[in-house]
């Protein structure tokens, strides 16, 4: 995006335009390091609140999206925040889901993971190839 030379208002830095923006920005970044590493080598990026994710949401084409989309190899994903509990007053959607497994999650150490194909069905129609449900959601 181009503003003249100034940096954004507050407005546009919050804008949907410039967020994806920004999102197919660091998927190149991230397409521009890999290649630049030997062929054998892997890439591991660690972010959260959906960054990664493989599909829009909405409007919102995070850098997933790009990244499968400027070439090459398509990222496998882990969701790691689909039960986080990022604001007491507005619980996620998905938060109850560690709950509903809390005995499985207990034998485990409270937290697991496992492939989209072999977890609950809530998650099955998500982008993310695997997910990390735990007992100890909330945001610190």
């Amino acid at each position: 995006m181009d503003h003249d030379g100034r940096p954004p208002t507050d407005k546009e830095r919050h804008s949907l335009e410039l967020t994806n923006w920004r999102e197919k920005q660091q998927a190149e970044n991230l397409r521009a390091a890999l290649n630049a590493l030997p062929p054998w080598s892997k890439l591991l990026v660690w972010c959260g609140n959906g960054h990664l994710e493989k599909a829009p949401s909405g409007d919102w084409l995070p850098m997933g999206y790009w990244f499968a989309r400027i070439g090459g190899t398509a990222p496998f994903t882990i969701d790691q925040t689909i039960t986080i509990r990022f604001d007491p007053e507005h619980p996620r959607r998905l938060e109850s889901l560690a709950m509903r497994y809390q005995d499985l999650l207990r034998l485990h150490g409270r937290t697991a993971g496992f492939l989209r194909e072999e977890g609950p069905a809530e998650l099955r129609t998500l982008s993310s190839d695997a997910f990390i449900l735990s007992l100890d959601n909330d945001l610190e």
